[in-house]
Protein backbone atom coordinates (compact mmCIF):
# COMPACT_ATOMS: atom_id res chain seq x y z
CA UNK A 1 0.00 0.00 0.00
CA UNK A 2 1.22 3.73 -1.10
CA UNK A 3 0.30 6.58 0.57
CA UNK A 4 -0.22 9.72 -1.40
CA UNK A 5 -0.79 12.75 0.09
CA UNK A 6 0.50 14.73 -2.68
CA UNK A 7 1.33 14.05 -6.50
CA UNK A 8 0.78 10.43 -6.72
CA UNK A 9 2.38 10.00 -10.26
CA UNK A 10 5.89 9.12 -9.35
CA UNK A 11 4.66 6.60 -7.32
CA UNK A 12 1.88 5.34 -9.60
CA UNK A 13 4.81 5.03 -12.45
CA UNK A 14 7.07 2.50 -10.44
CA UNK A 15 3.72 0.40 -9.27
CA UNK A 16 0.59 1.12 -11.30
CA UNK A 17 -2.48 0.94 -8.74
CA UNK A 18 -5.69 -1.64 -8.82
CA UNK A 19 -7.43 -0.18 -6.22
CA UNK A 20 -7.57 4.12 -5.15
CA UNK A 21 -8.75 4.94 -1.73
CA UNK A 22 -9.71 8.45 -1.98
CA UNK A 23 -9.80 9.93 1.80
CA UNK A 24 -7.85 11.16 5.13
CA UNK A 25 -7.56 9.34 7.89
CA UNK A 26 -7.07 5.76 9.85
CA UNK A 27 -10.47 4.46 8.19
CA UNK A 28 -8.49 5.17 4.65
CA UNK A 29 -5.41 3.87 5.98
CA UNK A 30 -7.14 0.61 6.83
CA UNK A 31 -9.35 0.14 3.82
CA UNK A 32 -5.81 1.05 2.01
CA UNK A 33 -4.07 -2.09 3.79
CA UNK A 34 -7.54 -4.41 3.08
CA UNK A 35 -7.79 -3.79 -0.47
CA UNK A 36 -4.39 -3.51 -1.01
CA UNK A 37 -4.96 -0.07 -2.77
CA UNK A 38 -2.99 3.15 -3.14
CA UNK A 39 -4.50 6.19 -0.77
CA UNK A 40 -4.56 9.58 -2.03
CA UNK A 41 -5.68 12.13 0.53
CA UNK A 42 -8.60 14.09 -0.62
CA UNK A 43 -7.01 17.46 -0.36
CA UNK A 44 -4.93 16.46 -3.24
CA UNK A 45 -7.84 15.74 -5.70
CA UNK A 46 -7.84 19.49 -5.25
CA UNK A 47 -4.48 20.33 -6.27
CA UNK A 48 -3.24 22.17 -9.39
CA UNK A 49 -0.86 19.41 -10.29
CA UNK A 50 -3.62 16.96 -10.61
CA UNK A 51 -6.05 19.42 -12.25
CA UNK A 52 -2.95 20.42 -14.86
CA UNK A 53 -3.65 19.25 -18.06
CA UNK A 54 -0.22 18.27 -19.03
CA UNK A 55 0.71 17.71 -22.92
CA UNK A 56 0.79 14.52 -24.38
CA UNK A 57 -1.27 13.12 -21.86
CA UNK A 58 -2.32 9.36 -22.53
CA UNK A 59 0.26 7.73 -20.04
CA UNK A 60 -0.45 4.24 -18.78
CA UNK A 61 -0.30 4.54 -15.35
CA UNK A 62 -3.65 3.81 -14.57
CA UNK A 63 -4.03 1.39 -17.30
CA UNK A 64 -4.72 -1.35 -14.23
CA UNK A 65 -6.80 0.49 -12.04
CA UNK A 66 -10.51 -0.97 -11.61
CA UNK A 67 -11.95 0.10 -8.25
CA UNK A 68 -12.23 4.00 -6.33
CA UNK A 69 -13.43 3.84 -2.84
CA UNK A 70 -14.18 7.55 -1.52
CA UNK A 71 -13.97 8.28 1.97
CA UNK A 72 -16.41 11.03 2.31
CA UNK A 73 -15.42 13.40 5.12
CA UNK A 74 -17.80 14.59 7.52
CA UNK A 75 -17.56 17.76 6.64
CA UNK A 76 -18.17 17.53 2.97
CA UNK A 77 -20.95 18.11 0.98
CA UNK A 78 -22.43 16.30 -2.16
CA UNK A 79 -21.02 19.25 -4.10
CA UNK A 80 -18.10 17.99 -2.89
CA UNK A 81 -18.08 14.63 -3.74
CA UNK A 82 -19.57 15.15 -7.47
CA UNK A 83 -16.07 17.03 -7.97
CA UNK A 84 -14.20 14.70 -6.32
CA UNK A 85 -15.93 12.40 -8.83
CA UNK A 86 -15.08 14.86 -11.68
CA UNK A 87 -11.46 14.72 -10.98
CA UNK A 88 -10.72 11.53 -10.13
CA UNK A 89 -12.41 10.92 -13.45
CA UNK A 90 -9.92 13.48 -15.26
CA UNK A 91 -7.00 11.66 -13.93
CA UNK A 92 -7.89 8.62 -15.39
CA UNK A 93 -8.74 10.21 -19.09
CA UNK A 94 -5.46 11.56 -18.97
CA UNK A 95 -3.67 8.36 -17.34
CA UNK A 96 -5.19 5.46 -19.20
CA UNK A 97 -4.81 4.56 -22.63
CA UNK A 98 -8.90 3.68 -22.08
CA UNK A 99 -9.65 6.99 -21.51
CA UNK A 100 -13.07 7.62 -20.71
CA UNK A 101 -13.62 4.26 -21.48
CA UNK A 102 -12.06 2.63 -18.49
CA UNK A 103 -14.45 0.66 -16.51
CA UNK A 104 -14.32 1.87 -12.64
CA UNK A 105 -16.25 0.19 -9.75
CA UNK A 106 -16.93 2.99 -7.20
CA UNK A 107 -17.78 2.43 -3.43
CA UNK A 108 -18.42 5.41 -1.51
CA UNK A 109 -17.83 5.50 2.19
CA UNK A 110 -19.97 8.27 4.25
CA UNK A 111 -18.03 8.72 7.34
CA UNK A 112 -21.35 10.32 9.21
CA UNK A 113 -23.91 10.32 7.19
CA UNK A 114 -27.42 9.00 6.29
CA UNK A 115 -26.51 6.38 3.79
CA UNK A 116 -29.93 7.00 2.47
CA UNK A 117 -30.26 10.36 1.89
CA UNK A 118 -26.40 10.37 0.14
CA UNK A 119 -27.38 7.79 -2.12
CA UNK A 120 -30.51 9.70 -2.91
CA UNK A 121 -28.04 12.82 -3.69
CA UNK A 122 -25.80 10.31 -5.56
CA UNK A 123 -28.76 10.01 -7.55
CA UNK A 124 -29.09 13.17 -8.52
CA UNK A 125 -25.69 13.96 -9.21
CA UNK A 126 -24.97 10.28 -11.42
CA UNK A 127 -28.58 10.71 -13.13
CA UNK A 128 -30.14 7.10 -11.89
CA UNK A 129 -32.84 6.18 -12.88
CA UNK A 130 -35.78 5.81 -10.15
CA UNK A 131 -36.10 2.27 -11.59
CA UNK A 132 -32.44 1.62 -11.56
CA UNK A 133 -30.05 0.60 -8.86
CA UNK A 134 -26.51 2.68 -8.13
CA UNK A 135 -24.66 -0.92 -7.83
CA UNK A 136 -26.04 -1.82 -11.90
CA UNK A 137 -24.42 1.49 -12.39
CA UNK A 138 -21.42 1.19 -11.29
CA UNK A 139 -21.54 2.44 -7.87
CA UNK A 140 -22.12 1.43 -4.12
CA UNK A 141 -22.23 2.57 -0.99
CA UNK A 142 -20.81 1.22 2.14
CA UNK A 143 -21.02 2.41 5.80
CA UNK A 144 -18.15 1.62 8.02
CA UNK A 145 -20.26 0.62 10.97
CA UNK A 146 -21.37 -2.63 8.70
CA UNK A 147 -18.69 -5.38 8.49
CA UNK A 148 -16.08 -5.68 5.93
CA UNK A 149 -17.97 -9.19 4.84
CA UNK A 150 -20.72 -6.52 3.81
CA UNK A 151 -18.21 -4.83 2.11
CA UNK A 152 -17.27 -7.10 0.12
CA UNK A 153 -21.05 -8.19 -0.78
CA UNK A 154 -21.47 -4.13 -1.97
CA UNK A 155 -18.04 -4.67 -3.87
CA UNK A 156 -19.21 -7.85 -5.56
CA UNK A 157 -22.44 -6.48 -6.93
CA UNK A 158 -21.08 -3.27 -8.72
CA UNK A 159 -21.20 -4.07 -12.44
CA UNK A 160 -17.94 -1.40 -13.64
CA UNK A 161 -19.19 1.16 -15.90
CA UNK A 162 -17.41 3.63 -18.07
CA UNK A 163 -17.29 7.80 -18.00
CA UNK A 164 -19.26 7.68 -21.31
CA UNK A 165 -22.09 5.52 -19.50
CA UNK A 166 -22.52 8.52 -17.06
CA UNK A 167 -22.12 11.45 -19.25
CA UNK A 168 -24.98 9.19 -21.46
CA UNK A 169 -27.00 9.25 -18.29
CA UNK A 170 -26.78 13.26 -17.49
CA UNK A 171 -27.69 14.22 -21.09
CA UNK A 172 -30.90 12.28 -20.38
CA UNK A 173 -31.30 13.27 -17.03
CA UNK A 174 -35.12 15.12 -16.55
CA UNK A 175 -33.60 17.66 -13.35
CA UNK A 176 -30.11 18.66 -15.53
CA UNK A 177 -32.28 18.93 -18.92
CA UNK A 178 -34.91 21.37 -16.46
CA UNK A 179 -32.49 23.61 -15.71
CA UNK A 180 -30.41 23.71 -18.75
CA UNK A 181 -34.05 24.70 -20.37
CA UNK A 182 -34.60 27.32 -17.74
CA UNK A 183 -31.16 28.92 -18.34
CA UNK A 184 -31.81 28.97 -22.10
CA UNK A 185 -36.01 30.84 -21.49
CA UNK A 186 -33.93 33.63 -19.38
CA UNK A 187 -31.78 34.44 -22.53
CA UNK A 188 -34.91 35.49 -24.14
CA UNK A 189 -37.88 38.02 -23.22
CA UNK A 190 -40.78 35.31 -22.63
CA UNK A 191 -42.28 35.40 -19.36
CA UNK A 192 -44.86 32.82 -20.06
CA UNK A 193 -41.89 30.18 -20.99
CA UNK A 194 -39.57 30.98 -18.09
CA UNK A 195 -42.64 30.33 -15.56
CA UNK A 196 -43.04 27.17 -17.30
CA UNK A 197 -39.81 26.17 -17.26
CA UNK A 198 -39.59 27.42 -13.40
CA UNK A 199 -42.84 24.96 -13.27
CA UNK A 200 -40.65 22.39 -14.77
CA UNK A 201 -37.75 22.61 -12.23
CA UNK A 202 -40.23 22.56 -9.12
CA UNK A 203 -41.59 19.43 -10.68
CA UNK A 204 -38.48 17.52 -10.98
CA UNK A 205 -37.66 18.80 -7.30
CA UNK A 206 -40.88 18.15 -5.39
CA UNK A 207 -40.84 19.73 -1.72
CA UNK A 208 -39.59 16.48 -0.01
CA UNK A 209 -36.14 16.40 -2.76
CA UNK A 210 -35.90 20.16 -3.02
CA UNK A 211 -32.76 20.02 -1.03
CA UNK A 212 -31.18 17.97 -4.62
CA UNK A 213 -30.90 21.53 -6.06
CA UNK A 214 -27.96 22.17 -4.18
CA UNK A 215 -26.14 19.63 -6.19
CA UNK A 216 -26.30 21.37 -9.25
CA UNK A 217 -25.12 24.86 -7.76
CA UNK A 218 -21.87 26.52 -7.85
CA UNK A 219 -20.01 25.80 -4.68
CA UNK A 220 -18.62 26.56 -2.27
CA UNK A 221 -21.98 28.20 -1.63
CA UNK A 222 -24.04 25.84 -2.80
CA UNK A 223 -26.61 25.26 -0.02
CA UNK A 224 -26.95 29.29 -0.05
CA UNK A 225 -27.36 29.31 -3.76
CA UNK A 226 -29.72 26.94 -3.43
CA UNK A 227 -31.70 28.63 -1.06
CA UNK A 228 -31.76 31.70 -3.28
CA UNK A 229 -32.87 29.16 -5.99
CA UNK A 230 -35.63 27.73 -4.38
CA UNK A 231 -37.11 30.85 -3.10
CA UNK A 232 -36.80 32.51 -6.66
CA UNK A 233 -38.39 29.54 -8.34
CA UNK A 234 -41.58 29.79 -5.68
CA UNK A 235 -41.84 33.32 -6.66
CA UNK A 236 -42.11 32.93 -9.78
CA UNK A 237 -44.42 29.48 -10.07
CA UNK A 238 -46.41 31.47 -7.60
CA UNK A 239 -47.06 35.36 -8.55
CA UNK A 240 -45.52 34.79 -11.80
CA UNK A 241 -42.81 36.95 -14.01
CA UNK A 242 -42.40 40.15 -16.02
CA UNK A 243 -39.89 40.90 -18.48
CA UNK A 244 -38.07 42.84 -16.11
CA UNK A 245 -37.74 40.54 -14.50
CA UNK A 246 -36.28 37.95 -16.59
CA UNK A 247 -33.69 39.94 -17.65
CA UNK A 248 -32.49 41.30 -13.96
CA UNK A 249 -32.75 37.24 -12.93
CA UNK A 250 -30.84 36.05 -15.92
CA UNK A 251 -26.62 36.78 -14.16
CA UNK A 252 -28.44 35.83 -11.12
CA UNK A 253 -29.77 32.28 -11.90
CA UNK A 254 -26.71 31.85 -14.14
CA UNK A 255 -24.57 32.27 -10.91
CA UNK A 256 -26.41 30.06 -8.73
CA UNK A 257 -26.48 27.05 -11.15
CA UNK A 258 -23.11 24.99 -12.08
CA UNK A 259 -22.02 26.50 -15.64
CA UNK A 260 -22.12 23.16 -16.65
CA UNK A 261 -25.83 23.12 -16.84
CA UNK A 262 -25.87 26.44 -19.57
CA UNK A 263 -27.65 25.52 -22.70
CA UNK A 264 -24.69 25.43 -25.83
CA UNK A 265 -24.48 28.94 -27.36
Amino acid sequence: MNTLPFSPLPAWDANPPHVLVAGNGPLAEVLGQVLSGDVIGIEALDMEPLQAEEEGGGYPLLKELHSVMMVVPMSAGLTDVARWVDQIWRLVGRFSSAGDQHDLRWVFVPVASESGRIEEGLGAFLAVPSEAQLTSLGYGIWCPQYSLEELGRVWRSIHPKDLLALRARQNRDGRRRALSTLLGTLQGDDPDAVVAAANEVATQFPDKEDFLLDVFCRPPDHHLNGGKLRRWLAEVVTRGVTPHLCSSSRSEVEGWLLSELAPPP
